[in-house]
């Protein structure tokens, strides 16, 4: 008897095994796809040059970073308190690596701004946001969040909003829109931290009171 229960334990344990084999062999992997966008030069985009714009303003770039929701998986927002992700799409990097690089080719590749490494400049810091599709709208959205301070006071502090519109629903045309974007909103930073940081120059010291 205990014989017959041990064969039938042991026939059970293999059906139950080779029926799970079955099933992980029976599902399909995931299909990733990867994106970039296509961040241009300065001289690409009619970015301002030191000559159009006279000499050029020393700045440091301080803390350049995205929100925690911003990471490799491509992001779409149906309502503004509704975000969503493509788990199947992904970006080759994390999306303020794309903002990074797109501020440092707007800012001093264009020749509008002296990149500082140490001693004294105003400061850059910023926060990307928003970089995602919006479903309803058939548009992408870039975002982000601006402070540029003298280490005594601030000098321009702003939130950067760019809707672009895209041709379709496809991957590549959600990529090739948010490109867009992403050029136009890094342009819009650049000339506001010039035209903030020329008139910070130009106002009166302030007197101290005997």
């Amino acid at each position: 008897m205990n014989k017959i229960f041990l064969y039938i334990l042991v026939l059970g344990c293999m059906l139950s095994t080779a029926g799970c084999g079955a099933l992980l062999d029976k599902a399909e992997p995931m299909n990733v796809r990867y994106f970039a966008p296509t961040v241009v030069g300065a001289q690409d985009s009619g970015g301002a040059s030191s000559q159009s714009q006279g000499q050029a303003q020393p700045l440091r770039l301080g803390r350049i970073r995205a929100s925690d929701h911003l990471r490799e998986r491509i992001a779409y927002r149906i309502s503004e308190s509704e975000l969503g992700y493509n788990e199947g799409l992904r970006w080759t990097e994390p999306p303020d690596a794309y903002f990074q690089r797109a501020l440092g080719r707007e800012l001093f590749e264009s020749g509008r701004f002296e990149h500082i490494i140490a001693g004294i400049a105003p400061q850059l810091e910023a926060e990307l946001t928003a970089f995602e599709d919006l479903r309803p709208q058939k548009a992408v959205r870039v975002e982000a969040r601006v402070l540029v301070h003298d280490g005594r006071q601030v000098v321009l502090e702003h939130t950067f909003r760019v809707e672009e519109s895209r041709k379709d629903d496809s991957p590549t045309a959600i990529a090739e829109a948010l490109s867009r974007a992403l050029q136009k909103c890094v342009a819009q930073i650049s000339s506001e931290i010039d035209n903030a940081l020329r008139a910070s120059a130009s106002a009166p010291a302030p007197t101290t009171p005997s």
